[in-house]
């Protein structure tokens, strides 16, 4: 069980992301055919996946909990409590990742 929640924290830490305008970065798991299950990090700010694996692996996290696939977003969805939408995160890294597959 990868901790998505840690691996956020992490994330918005090493790259000193203020979380002053709405939630930034948002972890998620999506089917994949060879693994079973691949890493989306979903985000609103400019980093490649060199980037983020890079300073990941260098800040000790294990290579398992280092997402393989980054999209970014206008907005991370979220619920009318203010909270993450899980279930929404999850559709939207799907339909993202089905949609560059295509292109």
């Amino acid at each position: 069980m990868v901790p998505h929640g840690t691996i956020e924290q992490r994330i918005t830490e090493l790259f000193g992301w203020e979380q002053t305008d709405g939630l930034v970065a948002a972890i998620t798991g999506i089917p994949d055919p060879s693994k079973g299950e691949a890493l989306v990090l979903l985000t609103t700010k400019d980093v490649t996946l060199e980037q983020l694996r890079t300073k990941l692996l260098e800040s000790g996290l294990p290579n398992l909990w280092v997402p393989r696939i980054l999209r970014k977003v206008d907005k991370i969805p979220m619920l009318g409590t203010g909270k993450t939408d899980l279930k929404g995160v999850r559709t939207l890294a799907i339909e993202l990742t089905k949609e560059q597959a295509e292109t």
